[in-house]
């Protein structure tokens, strides 16, 4: 996935801003979740070499995406049907 590997060169790289390593953690955790279970996102989330707190605030706020895309899409459907 293009944001695991964004995230994986951004660390080696050492030049990108915190801040951008943890949107794309954001956006990494939001699209796992469609394919797989919260455990397994937070078990993969350790390969990352992040700190804790940056770890801890993306996974919380690609859960939170995640969630609001999920009543996105049911109030959608509820409007069309």
């Amino acid at each position: 996935m293009y944001y695991a590997f964004f995230i994986e060169r951004a660390l080696q790289d050492g030049r990108v801003p915190m801040d951008e390593i943890e949107d794309a953690l954001i956006y990494w955790v939001r699209f796992s979740l469609y394919t797989d279970p919260f455990p397994f996102v937070l078990r993969k989330s350790l390969g990352f070499r992040l700190p804790w707190r940056t770890r801890l605030r993306g996974l919380l706020r690609g859960v939170r995406r995640r969630r609001q895309d999920i009543r996105r899409l049911r109030s959608e459907a509820e409007k069309e049907g």
